[in-house]
């Protein structure tokens, strides 16, 4: 049956299609409603409420009312490069390659769930092995537009700190220690985490307010797709309980790139294997 919607702040159905018919009850403004018949004249509309109450009401008031779309699905691609095929098999032709981070949108899925039909930014549409695609957002978050994030300006005014040889420390890293709550004294003590929480703070958010690199993986919200001035934590050196922490520039080719402290003792630009990442966060709000 088609739809209206109701476009008058309450309306009346009533019985029948007459002005002066008993009023069998009220709609409000944008209440839809089935819509059964019209009078000869086309002036009134036969309708029956989601409660299963029939009646009519002016068609001057109704506007037509089309379905809503079910919202798009979106995916984001994990492996590092995923094979974009034509079939849902593992040797059908590989119509592109999608890079890690990769936000595509869910045609469908295959009777056995092992594969995902996708559309990619492109327009390419192809299957895609459900192991190494996650549910995304419905749109990737973004800075403020022409602009970065605030948290990064004042990381970018960061850049060129670094630690003292010998007796003597950075007072500016003994300050991002600060804070922490392990509010070490000197500018040895590993600082990566420091110096993303003294950030967050300059900026008027609270951070994960740890020293460890990893407490970033549960502060704030995941975000499937990475944009420039989100948080990154990677691991170190193979550690499954040591990581690093930093902010999230950019790709570059296989690696991406990252503002942080302690990067080579001081606070600076490096690259880091897209392997290294264990997840990207920002605010919870």
């Amino acid at each position: 049956m088609p739809t209206v919607k109701i476009n008058a702040s309450i309306l009346n159905v009533r019985q029948t299609p007459a002005p002066d018919a008993p009023v069998v009850t009220q709609l409000p403004r944008d209440t839809a409603v089935e819509k059964v018949g019209a009078s000869d004249d086309g002036q009134w509309f036969q309708v029956r409420t989601a409660a299963g109450t029939s009646g009519w009401i002016s068609a001057k008031y109704a506007v037509d009312a089309a379905p809503a779309e079910p919202p798009a699905q979106w995916l984001s691609i994990t492996a590092s490069l995923l094979n974009l095929r034509a079939a849902a098999e593992s040797a059908a032709a590989v119509l592109a390659k999608l890079p890690q981070g990769s936000r595509v949108q869910k045609l469908g899925a295959s009777a056995d769930g092992q594969w995902f039909q996708v559309r990619a930014a492109d327009g390419n549409e192809g299957w895609v092995s459900a192991q190494y695609a996650v549910e995304a957002s419905p749109a990737p978050v973004a800075p403020p537009p022409g602009a970065d994030f605030p948290w990064l300006v004042i990381a970018r005014g960061e850049i060129g700190q670094t630690e003292i040889e010998g007796a003597k420390n950075n007072a500016r890293i003994v300050e991002y220690h600060a804070a922490t709550s392990l509010k070490a004294s000197d500018d040895e003590t590993p600082w990566c985490s420091a110096f993303v929480n003294w950030c967050m703070k300059q900026a008027g958010i609270k951070g994960s307010g740890e020293a460890n690199a990893r407490s970033w993986l549960s502060w704030g919200r995941a975000v499937s797709e990475p944009v420039r001035g989100c948080v990154v934590v990677l691991t170190r050196g193979g550690s499954t309980t040591s990581g690093h922490v930093g902010f999230y520039m950019g790709p570059n080719g296989d690696r991406i790139q990252v503002l942080g402290g302690n990067q080579s003792n001081s606070v600076k630009l490096s690259n880091y294997p897209t392997a290294d990442i264990l997840g990207y966060r920002l605010p919870a709000s």
